[in-house]
């Protein structure tokens, strides 16, 4: 983790990247991904397909990019859950995990970026997920965290799911 507390905007994010001097080569874009666990405790993660920008067939938190349009990081991932989950799942935001730096090629642009993935916890208060982008997301899957395989996870989910069952 590259730190646990959280940040609220793009500025404040600035602000922690050169405040511990991360290295950041290429150009930055920003992820809000939610572990979001249901009422039996088991974890929702989404499988990702072949219109994916990378790590298609992996299992991942729900979530995307952050635009410069949303106000809020929170904000960002509200907006991104209802993108990819449909608009029945009401999901709670719970608390921030920490940020991820990651290193990547995206396909969709085909250039290199540093991403960094800022993880959330949240609830499935009511409803379900309904699989909006079927090019990107082959689905969604529950378990409980310590079932899943570690080979199907993205490296964002193998670093917050050891980061948790800690």
């Amino acid at each position: 983790m590259l730190f646990t507390e959280e940040v609220t905007n793009v500025q404040e994010l600035l602000e922690k990247i050169e405040e511990l001097n991360i290295d950041i080569e290429d150009g930055i874009k920003v992820a809000v991904v939610c572990f979001v666990f249901d009422n039996e405790g088991k974890l929702i993660l989404q499988r990702r397909g072949k219109g994916a920008r990378d790590d298609v067939d992996k299992l991942c938190a729900i979530g995307g990019s952050a635009n410069m349009s949303d106000n809020n990081f929170r904000e960002s991932l509200l907006r991104e859950i209802r993108e990819e989950g449909g608009t029945e799942a009401v999901v709670q935001i719970d608390k921030f995990i920490g940020a991820i730096h990651k290193k990547g090629f995206d396909k969709n642009s085909g250039s290199f970026n540093d991403w960094i993935i800022l993880s959330y916890m949240g609830t499935l208060k009511s409803g379900d997920f309904i699989n909006t982008e079927p090019e990107r997301c082959l689905g969604f899957e529950r378990k409980f965290m310590g079932d899943y395989d570690r080979d199907e996870l993205v490296l964002t989910a193998k670093v917050c799911i050891d980061y948790l069952l800690k």
